[in-house]
């Protein structure tokens, strides 16, 4: 309990210290607000403090984008996201990737800046709180043009920050925090419009400019005004300059820098200067314009420098950053391959194994057969052998009906074809249909319709089963030939070459010649266990 209560009092002194960091920075006294934000993280950390770490890292970010201190932005991005990405919240998340998607377009790596930019409208959209989805959207909007002013596509910039307008607009007037936070989006949209017409359009439009600045008019007495009045004024010197009219354009300037003085804006002051030695050059003032001139030089190199410190930094960061991304890509794709090895060797093996009980199943079957001095049995598996074994039952069931041969001539064509197994006349090569027709005494046609109806097969076929089934039977019963060459083998069953012979042998017993005789010889079968070949 004691712990509890020291922890809840430690929260309670760091929103303190929080909270007095916001009205330091609310008084232009940045310098005491960073350094109590980095108190106050520090503090959260000791104590596990989520909720305080985020908060003080979205002040430091805000500080940090203002200093144009954009490593330090990514780093405290980087870390706020890995607390954030796994919960529901998604207004910080909306503001982590905005803040990331400024600090890449401060360092020139446009894909990075817009792909978190859109990641924040993305999460912004599924905010419930309307007032904020409004306001982030406005602020995400604006950079969007940054980043297409870069790309120098000029409707997708005034696009953009006509977008932030409208979004702006929706905000509740009466809210004291988003209230304020409307309008200053409104004044400050409106002056970037008239600042790309002024400074960037081309061709210039002054006249355009000049109807946004009267928009921004329409604030001049409002507290929001007041919060964005060095824009407003520096804007305003740098349209009169371009409208020539440089007294004016000093007029505007001094009213901005006498107002930056107390807030030690670097990137403002440099607007400034730039604009009054420009002024003070067409008005032929040379003493003003070398101060001028020489202040906004200093000022310049001293950004410079530090914005090149910065991209330095950065640049090696995501150099590394995707190095890391890289490899874990790559470790993931290894990963998966891997499975995806593992599940193949799987489905192989499993289909090899079925293959294997089959061709076994199947060579058991035959040799069954062959100690029962019966023939290879019919393959029943197979779509074509089931065709021939319907025709064959078809023609079984009336041999002679569409026959238009007599029945001598039937008789005397079977008893050839029975001498001609039995003296194993089908193992000479030069067998054809012609040759069998002769040593049948009959003609093509009659020993076709005999050979289809009365051994269902055709000629080919009625050949091929005759001599793979006395190879087989041979190796069975003569265990000398299991040493000879396959080539040896095709040639003694009448085959024309080895390949024609195993291409066979497969078709016919379905299973291959080099696993028949390899089966036979581990079984070691003793010669003449068969006799009756």
């Amino acid at each position: 309990i004691i712990n509890c209560l020291s922890a809840q009092m430690t929260e309670k002194e760091i929103f303190e210290k929080i909270k007095k960091s916001s009205h330091y920075n609310a008084i232009e006294k940045r310098d005491e607000a960073l350094k109590l934000l980095i108190e106050a993280k520090n503090d959260s950390k000791k104590i596990n403090y989520r909720s305080g770490v985020l908060n003080c890292n979205e002040g430091l970010m805000t500080m940090y984008v203002f200093k144009h201190d954009y490593k330090k932005v990514i780093e405290i991005a980087k870390e706020s996201e890995k607390i954030l990405i796994s919960t529901q919240d998604v207004e910080r998340l909306a503001q982590v990737y905005m803040n990331m998607g400024i600090a890449y377009l401060g360092l020139g790596f446009m894909d990075e800046a817009l792909a978190d930019l859109k990641k924040s409208v993305k999460y912004n959209n599924k905010s419930k709180n309307n007032d904020i989805k409004h306001d982030q959207l406005s602020n995400v909007y604006q950079n969007m043009a940054s980043y297409y002013e870069n790309k120098q596509k000029p409707d997708s910039i005034i696009y953009f920050l006509k977008k932030s307008i409208e979004e702006s607009k929706q905000m509740n007037d009466s809210s004291k925090l988003y209230g304020a936070s409307k309008y200053n989006n409104i004044i400050f949209t409106n002056l970037n419009i008239a600042s790309y017409y002024t400074g960037v359009s081309k061709p210039q439009r002054l006249d355009l400019a000049e109807e946004y600045f009267n928009e921004v008019l329409k604030y001049k007495d409002t507290e929001n005004f007041k919060a964005n009045s060095v824009i407003f004024y520096n804007n305003f010197a740098r349209f009169y300059n371009e409208k020539k009219d440089y007294k004016k354009a000093v007029e505007y300037a001094t009213i901005a820098l006498s107002k930056i003085m107390k807030a030690q804006r670097a990137s403002q002051k440099q607007i400034t200067y730039e604009t009054l030695y420009k002024a003070y050059d067409k008005l032929g003032n040379k003493e003003m314009k070398i101060k001028y001139l020489e202040l906004y030089t200093q000022l310049s190199d001293s950004l410079r420098s530090l914005e090149k410190s910065s991209i330095n930094y950065s640049n090696t960061q995501i150099i590394e950053e995707n190095k890391k991304n890289f490899k874990e890509d790559q470790k993931k794709t290894w990963m998966m391959i891997a499975v995806i090895i593992i599940i193949l060797i799987i489905i192989f093996g499993i289909i090899w194994w079925k293959h294997i009980k089959k061709t076994k199943a199947r060579y058991e079957t035959i040799i069954k057969n062959f100690k029962k001095n019966e023939d290879i049995p019919v393959l029943a598996e197979s779509a074509d052998n089931k065709e021939d074994q319907t025709e064959e039952k078809l023609i079984d069931a009336d041999k002679n009906k569409n026959l238009d041969i007599p029945e001598a001539s039937i008789q005397s064509i079977l008893t050839y074809l029975d001498a001609f197994e039995k003296t194993y006349e089908f193992t000479k090569a030069d067998v054809s249909l012609s040759y069998l027709a002769n040593y049948a005494n009959t003609n093509t046609k009659y020993l076709n319709e005999v050979l289809k109806n009365y051994k269902g097969k055709s000629f080919s076929k009625y050949i091929n089963g005759l001599r793979i089934n006395y190879i087989m039977k041979l190796l069975y019963n003569e265990p000398k030939y299991r040493e000879y060459k396959i080539t040896y083998l095709a040639e003694l069953c009448g085959f024309s070459s080895r390949q024609v012979f195993t291409t066979v042998f497969k078709k016919e017993t379905d299973i291959t010649t080099s696993y028949y005789i390899n089966q036979l010889k581990n079984e070691s079968l003793v010669p003449g266990e068969n006799p009756d070949l």
